[in-house]
């Protein structure tokens, strides 16, 4: 019964934020994320990066949630996104995408219980060294994907919840 009331709470907060982003300029146009048709909300990768600062915050349920479920979880994407960080980043593409992913995981951080920060900070760091320039370790990325999910089942979360 939480799930749908975090949710609906969650896209409340990122429909009101999408209408007051910090440092928009005039003429820029602003995306608000979107709740899925489930009604569920999840960290949006397409949206511009102006999602960390939330008010909301998540319990430990809900921010394993927010990382591992719905229809495509942002568990998924980082996965996906995370061979790219083995090489230098191309200014032209990579760069722009491993940025996004580390601001979206940013923003999962600010929202998120501080028992689980450490293994999305975990999850991030690759990113961020990557984008400095250093070629990083994709099964780093893994690695604390599977960690992060561990503590989540271990602390009650499961998945389709």
């Amino acid at each position: 019964m939480r799930t749908p009331i975090i949710a609906a709470a969650v896209a409340g907060v990122l429909l009101l934020s999408g209408c007051s982003v910090a440092g928009a300029q005039a003429g820029e146009s602003v995306v608000t994320p979107a709740a899925s048709p489930s009604g569920e909300s999840r960290i949006d990768l397409s949206a511009p990066d102006t999602q960390v600062g939330l008010s909301q915050e998540y319990d430990v349920v809900g921010a394993c949630d927010a990382f591992f479920g719905g229809h495509r979880p942002l568990a998924g994407k980082v996965r996906a996104l995370a061979p790219v960080i083995a090489q230098p980043l191309d200014p032209s593409s990579t760069q722009a995408q491993v940025s996004k992913m580390s601001n979206q995981i940013s923003s999962l951080v600010g929202l998120s219980p501080k028992r689980l920060t450490t293994h999305l900070e975990r999850i991030r760091a690759p990113f961020d060294q990557a984008k400095q320039g250093s070629p990083a370790r994709p099964q780093d990325v893994v690695t604390g994907i599977e960690s992060f999910k561990a503590t989540c089942v271990q602390e009650g979360w499961v998945k389709g919840v």
